[in-house]
């Protein structure tokens, strides 16, 4: 095993145990120290999971100390670059929109992925303690809509697929390249093939579920980073310049990210074992 790999494990092996100790302190209404552990816990599983999709190496992973936006950030410029070569394969090859490479949707994700990288430049002027119960209701709700297990699969997904099959052969059929009418009898004689249909749906459902537990994984690591970025040292000292303000004062069940804190230390949990589950299957 490389020594990313080793490093990545152990980070999960601590987040795990990041986000027990901060299920128990909350237990106890020992809430900063709770939000603490649940801080370093996001930090730990993020970086962990970074490293294992090669996102970063070991050095930018301690280089980043606490911003963990700096690697969400990075992952969205990477985002950008993969946007740009799609469209610019559109471009040589029209047919691919049948496969889902929409001009139009990749269009406007640009325009999105070039928003969220200007939210990170301005984080520094966000309040993220006082985030309110809407807003957080949201990021919970948004992970909820991905639980995989609540999600069933459509009863015509094989007729799904096979429709989806049939419009790209239409497309290919368009070309008169030698290469295309290859293309086209291999797929045509692949749809009349039952083994090969049945292969496909039991492939697009393990593909579905495998992406959905990505985007979960994900996604929580994104929300939860958002509630703790601000937190690393406001949850263990009082403000330098206001030192009534510490975080005795700050941390209650009063304040929003606190009381909904359980809620996403569960997501974080469910998170963490999925990551597990992509180490013990690589």
């Amino acid at each position: 095993m490389n020594q990313k790999r080793t490093l990545a494990k152990e980070l999960l092996k601590i987040a795990k145990r990041d986000v027990k100790a901060s299920s128990l302190l909350y237990g106890q209404k020992l809430y900063p120290q709770s939000y603490f552990y649940f801080q370093q816990a996001t930090e730990k599983a993020t970086k962990s999971y970074f490293l294992f999709l090669e996102i970063v190496d070991e050095k930018k992973v301690f280089d980043v100390r606490h911003n963990l936006f700096k690697l969400h950030k990075k992952v969205l410029v990477q985002a950008q670059e993969h946007n740009k070569k799609a469209l610019d394969m559109i471009g040589m090859y029209p047919f691919l929109q049948v496969a889902g490479l929409e001009k139009k949707k990749l269009t406007k994700r640009r325009n999105s992925i070039q928003d969220e990288l200007s939210l990170f430049d301005k984080l520094k002027d966000y309040d993220l303690i006082n985030i309110s119960s809407k807003n957080i209701q949201f990021f919970l709700d948004n992970l909820e809509s991905l639980n995989v297990k609540a999600i069933k699969m459509p009863e015509d997904l094989s007729l799904t697929i096979e429709n989806y099959f049939r419009l790209l052969l239409d497309d290919i059929n368009k070309y008169n390249s030698e290469e295309a009418i290859q293309m086209a009898k291999a797929l045509e004689d692949s749809l009349t093939d039952p083994e090969w249909t049945n292969f496909i749906h039991d492939h697009f459902k393990e593909v579905i579920r495998a992406v959905l537990d990505s985007i979960f994984i994900y996604s929580t690591l994104f929300f939860t980073s958002f509630l703790t970025i601000q937190h690393s040292s406001i949850s263990r000292y009082p403000n330098n310049e206001n030192p009534a303000i510490t975080p005795l004062k700050i941390y209650s069940k009063k304040l929003p990210l606190v009381k909904w804190q359980p809620d996403f230390l569960e997501n974080l949990k469910r998170a963490i074992i999925l990551i597990e589950h992509n180490f013990k299957n690589e």
